[in-house]
């Protein structure tokens, strides 16, 4: 294997330069993705060929980019589209990539390469500028547009069907077994994206509560912990500004925007595996309220506790104001009792 991936590796570099750059549309505008991210090149078998050419059918073949079945080449296929977006992972910016990542997997491991992600240097050097958040990706197009806004991304597929030594090696190097990762000096945050069009609407990704679900089993099951793992899900408001800032070609702005929305979007693991669990909906009453609170210590877990707990005492105070402070003071006015108005005061 690691023969191959030598062999491989050498032609990934001759074939990532015909790799072609694209821009995504975003409202009137549009914006270009990052350089390390790219379609795939146009007129592949002829490009397979003289590649081949050039170096070897052995050496095409151990790069993962085709097969040479009855006298022809067969194109990978994640590479026979011509809108197929590949991600380079590098070890520096100037450097040749050491393995290119597809919407089936690594070109040279043939697997979603969880190590070769870690170690590309475009991941270890954002993490620490984002508070060490690993996003989670539906589809390798939503990875380059996160990668676009300087954010460390990962693709979703492939967890579930890691098994209990791969997910133990994996929270080993996010630092979640001793609190510090080979690659930051703290844990790792793993972050789902729960928006199947993050550039569209706010739709969520059914996928991602299977993966949620997983996850908790994990926890319960094998006593991995995953703690450290959530699922952001925006709502419309809040990618309606992140878009603003794109159709004003604000790549910087819009991803403070996204790192914002975290902040009020974000929910643990232990939550969103419960099916009737629902992000969007706000508590309507007192009692729903303060059922919410009595919850979150339980849903929060470690993960954003802090965060949890603000969002639920914030609603917690103002359903408290609307359903027993406001009405007392009401009362108090048209009763002119000054002592009751003060007391209510008091209890804010």
């Amino acid at each position: 294997m690691a023969v191959a991936a030598k062999e491989g590796s050498a032609v990934l570099s001759r074939f990532w330069r015909r790799c072609r750059r694209f821009q995504l549309k975003a409202g009137p505008g549009r914006f270009s993705i990052a350089e390390d991210c790219r379609f795939a090149p146009r007129q592949i078998r002829a490009l397979l060929r003289r590649l081949a050419s050039d170096s070897s059918r052995k050496r095409v073949e151990a790069a993962g980019l085709g097969k040479w079945v009855r006298r022809r080449w067969v194109p990978s296929p994640s590479l026979d589209r011509q809108d197929s977006v590949l991600v380079a992972l590098r070890d520096g910016p100037d450097l040749a990539p050491f393995e290119i990542l597809t919407a089936g997997g690594g070109l040279l491991d043939g697997r979603i390469p969880f190590a070769a992600i870690l170690r590309d240097y475009h991941t270890k050097e954002r993490l620490p500028k984002t508070g060490l958040r690993l996003f989670v990706c539906g589809t390798i197009r939503e990875l380059s547009v996160v990668r676009t806004f300087g954010l460390a991304a990962m693709p979703m597929k492939g967890l579930r069907e890691m098994n209990a030594r791969r997910l133990r090696e994996l929270t080993k190097t996010l630092g979640w077994e001793d609190g510090t990762s080979s690659l930051a000096t703290g844990p790792i945050r793993l972050i789902l994206v729960n928006c199947k069009r993050l550039l569209v609407d706010a739709v969520e990704r059914p996928e991602i509560r299977q993966l949620a679900h997983f996850l908790a089993r994990v926890d319960e099951s094998l006593g991995i912990d995953m703690s450290r793992a959530a699922v952001w899900t925006p709502d419309e408001h809040e990618l309606a500004k992140f878009r603003f800032c794109l159709e004003r070609e604000d790549l910087i702005a819009a991803r403070e925007a996204l790192l914002e929305s975290l902040d009020f979007a974000t929910y643990s693991i232990a939550a969103y595996s419960d099916s009737a669990f629902d992000p969007r909906r706000k508590p309507e009453s007192y009692a729903e309220a303060l059922a919410e609170v009595g919850r979150a210590p339980a849903r929060s877990k470690a993960f954003l506790d802090e965060e949890h707990q603000r969002r639920t005492r914030e609603a917690y105070e103002c359903l408290v104001d609307r359903e027993l402070i406001n009405p007392v003071l009401e009362q108090a006015a048209k009763a002119g009792d000054h002592g009751l108005a003060t007391g209510s005061i008091d209890l804010r």
